[in-house]
């Protein structure tokens, strides 16, 4: 009876310490700037805690103008990223669509070439994938540029570009006026090939837009915890390699569920981090 009383007292302390040292979070944290949330008819607890009746109005409000954030996107703010690539799956195929989902993850220059608008939506779409901190996006370039100066870049059809490459994944945008009958609008151009198992975000977003349940305001939340998720993978796994634990990650990274074929994509957006983080 006396050890009970005792775990017990030992479990309301873990509680309490924990109520004063830790807080909790949205896991949407990288959408920071656009979430506005209102949070009302709270308890405060003689432990610390802060409760929330989920009975009672809680007010969660996902903004879907995401110009104050990329300027460079206000034509297009009023269109929701999740959208765009539900139309962009639709328009390309399963098969093209993974090549650019692909490419946009793992750090592969995504090139898009058409009318304005179509080009826009197409890269803001895209670049919505990956963490703010690894996205250098050129939407209207005069010239092509280099992968080392922009992730993402957009160009009027009358611009230069390299020819399909490994390193370039180009999607080419027909204007309407330009389209001939029966033909695609929306064409990638990619000569590198698919690694045999896919990296794991890229099936988990595949399959999330595939699902019709899924609304674009919940599609949206979904894909921005996604996001985090493996944010915050590559940045443990970035720590650890500042702290000159650069040898064999597999058992950490097998820890965190990750696996050899999502590294590609963990060094990618481990570039996005400072180099020697504390």
């Amino acid at each position: 009876m006396r050890s009970t009383f005792l775990i017990h007292m030992w479990l309301v302390w873990i509680l309490s310490a924990g109520a004063r040292h830790f807080i909790e979070i949205f896991p949407m944290n990288l959408l920071d700037d656009e979430l506005n949330y209102n949070l009302e008819h709270q308890i405060e607890t003689e432990d610390g805690f802060t409760l929330v009746n989920a009975k009672l109005p809680v007010n969660l409000t996902l903004h879907s103008n995401e110009a104050e954030i990329t300027p460079e996107f206000s034509e297009v703010s009023g269109k929701s990223a999740t959208a765009i690539l539900k139309q962009l799956r639709a328009v390309l195929g399963k098969d093209q669509f993974r090549q650019l989902l692909y490419s946009s993850l793992t750090g592969v220059q995504i090139l898009v070439r058409g009318p304005n608008i179509e080009r826009l939506e197409c890269l803001y779409g895209l670049s919505s994938l990956i963490p703010r901190a690894c996205r250098r996006v050129k939407v209207q370039a005069p010239e092509y540029m280099d992968p080392n100066k922009c992730n993402f870049i957009g160009v009027d059809t009358s611009v230069a570009v390299p020819l399909p490459c490994a390193n370039v994944c180009r999607l080419d945008i027909v204007a309407d006026e330009h389209k001939i009958e029966n033909s695609s609008s929306h064409v990638v151009r990619w000569t590198g090939i698919l690694p045999l198992k896919l990296p794991t975000l890229v099936t988990k977003i595949e399959k999330s837009l595939e699902n019709e349940k899924l609304g674009n305001s919940t599609l949206k939340a979904h894909l921005a915890a996604l996001q985090e998720e493996w944010a915050n993978i590559a940045k443990v796994v970035h720590a650890m390699r500042g702290r000159g634990h650069s040898g064999d990650l597999s058992g950490l990274m097998l820890s965190l569920g990750a696996g050899p074929h999502d590294k590609k994509l963990l060094d990618t957006w481990s570039m996005g981090l400072p180099p020697n983080p504390a």
